[in-house]
């Protein structure tokens, strides 16, 4: 029997694909190029996120995200 892979994967570039990065006027005002405010944008989120499982690994918190069937 053959062993598939279920799992899925992405990287912040398919994440930010149709963000709408005008809306973060806070972080990107400094910033006059596009690329240099998605860039500040993404390692804003990639952060927090990262925050997050440290968190979570580190203190066994949990963390739930609201709308998500619970």
């Amino acid at each position: 029997m053959k062993h598939m892979a279920l799992g899925w994967a992405c990287n912040l570039n398919d994440i930010f694909v149709r963000f709408p990065y005008e809306k973060c006027k806070s972080l990107i005002k400094k910033h006059t190029q596009k690329f240099q405010q998605r860039k500040i944008v993404k390692q804003v989120f990639r952060e927090g996120v990262q925050q997050i499982l440290e968190d979570v690994i580190e203190n066994n918190v949990t963390f739930k995200i609201q709308g998500v069937g619970y």
